[in-house]
């Protein structure tokens, strides 16, 4: 194949699938919940900066996994996640919720450190499989 779609996979496998619909529930589920009024929020007893970097990390790997499984550059999840979060706390205000700059700079180094991974995971991994040697020598 040539063109824009050469690097896209041709076969969707049950792998690809799955990474893809984790993605949109989890995505979903996130974009709900930051925007559930403040009152109906459970306490968990654990930083609310702590939990911005945790759900963003979650993000930043999926994102980045299935970007990679579909021939894209898996950096891209990054500025992807970056706008999204930005546009994620200018409107929590919207049900009473606060805009934080430091919410989203825990979002941003959670979306690094998830894609991070994922890039640094896919480079071992072609590493290994490339210095590994044939199964037919």
């Amino acid at each position: 194949a040539t063109g824009r779609h050469a690097r896209t996979p041709s076969a969707r496998t049950p792998w690809t699938m799955l990474c893809l619909v984790a993605l949109v529930l989890y995505w979903s589920s996130l974009a709900v919940g930051t925007h559930l009024p403040p009152d109906d929020l459970p306490d968990t007893g654990t930083s609310d900066k702590v939990l911005h970097f945790g759900a963003f990390l979650g993000l930043g790997w999926l994102l980045a996994t299935v970007l990679g499984q579909h021939g894209r550059a898996r950096w891209r999840a990054v500025p992807i996640l970056l706008a999204y979060a930005a546009v994620d706390e200018w409107t929590q205000p919207l049900v009473g919720r606060e805009c934080e700059l430091l919410d989203w700079v825990c979002d941003a180094a959670g979306a690094v450190v998830g894609t991070a991974a994922v890039m640094l995971a896919a480079r071992l991994s072609s590493t290994a499989a490339s210095s590994s040697p044939s199964s037919g020598e």
